[in-house]
């Protein structure tokens, strides 16, 4: 580390240096006031320099010195700028012993001597302090050449020459030299080397202190690992000792209930028998509450046979008013009440009233020409929201509103909406004397019945609305093309709906306009007709069947899987096989008929992908000579 950085660390040495240039200034004008000649005081080398004169460069080394001070304070770290200011110091200082006289020799040499060492080390103070001394000696020497030059006693001889003043200034310039000048120097130098030792022992100490620090961090660390450590071991000892004590008071318990079980087997030897007892009458209670269950279940079962009986019963006919009687008279059969209203609603009247269509009550007569309208009343309220409702107690509360059923005489009542694909088309409404006397389990016998009763309703008031329209086919009874494309679409979305197979089978007569052209339209009538007395008589009254072209029939078959349609397919191929071999025996115009299966999920999830999946199926029957099955899917 350098002497200007440990200047720069240093305040007292800055501070000394700075307090050292106005000593420098102000003590040989202090000295030569007090000591020597007023009238002269030192010699000038250059003549005629009076006394004004002298104070005036002294005002002016004064203002030098400030800047000098403030040069120092902004640049002391600037080694450069520092440069010139040692070398205006060493100008300026030789001007003064020029213009001011030897005294002056601290301003010219010892200051920017002091400024070296501080900034530029030994090597710019000595040669600093050579120079010094060879000016000294030098002046020395001019000192000396007056003195030979001077002959005492002679009047020519200058007054500034005299003998007094040249051996002042000899004396005055050696006295500062060696008095004042050396021992500066040399003292500074001491201080400066002592300030240097003082900064390493400082930067030593600082170094050994933070060594010890991280030594003592190291130290702390480690101590922390070994305290962690022993509070893990500490913990680990306490863990056995804790799994000691739960293995201890374990085996104290396991003692004690092979004690209590040793004493239990004694009196479980006497008990044996009662047990035996009793474990025979619970499983007789048992027994009896399976032949309750198996009873329940034979019960639901027969319920379940009587709805699906029902479904076809509904289903046979066509008849609106026919259906009502039969919705009516079946849930009456399921639910014995003393009251049964089908109210189905009034589809002239915009939808907005319900009329009482089917009455089966003891108050018949009061319900004659009896409607109500949507929102109103327990029944209205039931068809708007198409929600159940159930009267337990003449009374109920629906949205903080108290509604009662129709007859005051029946404490029960049950509404339970008919819809048909989320659209309300009716409601029932059962009444009953006694309080509660429908439980959930009727309610839900009752809805299902409503869910079934709802296609009956809605196929009658289909057939209804559809009759003058003509929806059959004058020849064979049969549904039409119009009427097959309107209720396909509606058996595809109720399959879907219910996640139900649906089969649909397409008939075709194979060569029908050749030979119809050949042996003529009576012929062609006769065949239709036979095609379908067979069909009429293989299919089920639930299913569809609808002759679509001159020589072609469809048939939907509900609720029907793959084997079960193609069993049906096969047995309207084969009987009419069998009655084309009579008709061969009676005349040369016989013909048979192809057929093609496809099924709804799995062979087409729309209407149209289903059609076109049957045709294919029906030209593979054709082109494999006719007179054959073939069932999408299968191989040929």
């Amino acid at each position: 580390m350098n002497n200007t950085e440990e200047f720069v660390k240093s305040e007292k040495l800055r501070t000394f240096l700075m307090g050292f240039r106005f000593i420098t200034l102000l003590f040989p004008v202090v000295f030569n006031w007090l000591m020597l000649d007023r009238e002269g005081g030192f010699t000038s080398i250059v003549p005629n320099i009076n006394g004004n004169m002298k104070i005036a460069i002294i005002f002016l080394l004064f203002v030098y010195h400030i800047v000098a001070c403030i040069w120092m304070i902004n640049f002391y770290t600037d080694r450069n700028k520092i440069k010139f200011l040692i070398i205006a110091d060493v100008i300026l200082g030789m001007a003064a012993i020029v213009l001011l006289g030897t005294p002056y020799f601290f301003v010219g040499i010892a200051l920017p001597a002091l400024e070296s060492k501080c900034f530029f080390e030994n090597i710019g103070a000595n040669s600093i302090l050579g120079l010094c001394g060879i000016i000294f000696l030098v002046i020395l020497l001019g000192e000396l050449g007056k003195i030979n030059n001077i002959n005492v006693g002679i009047d020519e001889t200058p007054k500034s020459f005299t003998v007094k003043d040249i051996t002042l200034n000899i004396w005055g310039t050696a006295q500062f030299f060696l008095v004042f000048v050396v021992p500066i120097i040399w003292a500074y130098d001491v201080a400066v080397k002592i300030e240097n030792e003082k900064n390493q022992i400082i930067l030593k100490a600082q170094d050994a202190k933070k060594m010890i620090i991280e030594d003592t961090a190291k130290d702390k660390m480690t101590m922390q690992q070994l305290m962690n450590a022993l509070s893990e071991k500490e913990n680990a000892i306490e863990e056995y000792q804790n799994q000691i004590f739960r293995l201890k008071e374990e085996a104290e318990q396991n003692y004690r209930k092979y004690n209590e079980q040793k004493n239990q087997f004694a009196t479980q030897n006497e008990s044996f028998r009662a047990k035996e007892n009793e474990l025979t009458t619970s499983f007789d209670n048992k027994l009896k509450k399976v032949q309750q269950d198996n009873a329940e279940l034979a019960m639901n079962l027969k319920k379940a046979e009587n709805l699906i009986s029902v479904t076809v019963d509904l289903n046979k006919s066509l008849n609106l008013q026919e259906a009502y009687v039969s919705v009516v008279e079946h849930l009456i059969k399921l639910v014995p009440v003393q009251t049964c209203i089908l109210f189905m609603l009034d589809t002239v009247d915009k939808r907005t009233e319900i009329f009482a269509e089917m009455v089966y009550s003891p108050y018949s007569e009061y319900f004659k020409n009896f409607s109500v309208k949507i929102g109103y009343g327990i029944v209205g309220i039931a068809a708007e929201m198409q929600r159940i409702f159930r009267i337990d107690n003449s009374i109920i509360d629906i949205d903080g509103k108290e509604y009662r059923g129709l007859l005051d005489d029946e404490r029960s009542a049950l509404i339970v909406p008919i819809s048909y694909e989320e659209e309300l088309l009716g409601l029932f409404y059962l009444g009953k004397e006694e309080v509660s006397a429908f439980d959930e389990e009727t309610t839900e016998l009752v809805k299902s019945y409503a869910d079934i009763s709802a296609v009956t309703l809605q196929n009658a008031q289909l057939f209804q609305k559809t009759i003058s329209g003509g929806m059959f086919d004058d020849l064979t009874g049969f549904y039409n093309a119009v009427y097959f494309n309107e209720r396909f679409g509606e058996e595809i979305n109720r399959s879907k709906r219910y996640r139900i197979e649906l089969g649909i089978v397409l008939v075709e007569i194979d060569n029908f306009v050749p030979l119809t052209d050949e042996f003529g339209s009576n012929w062609s009538e006769d065949v239709l007709k036979e095609v379908s007395e067979v069909i009429r008589e293989q299919v089920r009254d639930t299913d569809i069947t609808a002759r679509i072209q001159a020589g072609q029939f469809v048939i939907i078959l509900l609720q029907s899987d793959r084997r079960n349609s193609y069993i049906i397919a096969e047995k309207i191929r084969a009987s009419f096989e069998r009655k084309n071999m009579t008709r061969m025996r009676r005349s040369r115009a016989s013909t048979t008929i192809s057929v093609g299966v496809s099924m709804f999920p799995q062979d087409a999830q729309d209407k149209t992908s289903l059609i076109s999946s049957v045709e294919d199926a029906l030209n593979i029957s054709k082109t494999h000579g006719g007179n054959k099955t073939f069932v999408t899917g299968m191989r040929v």
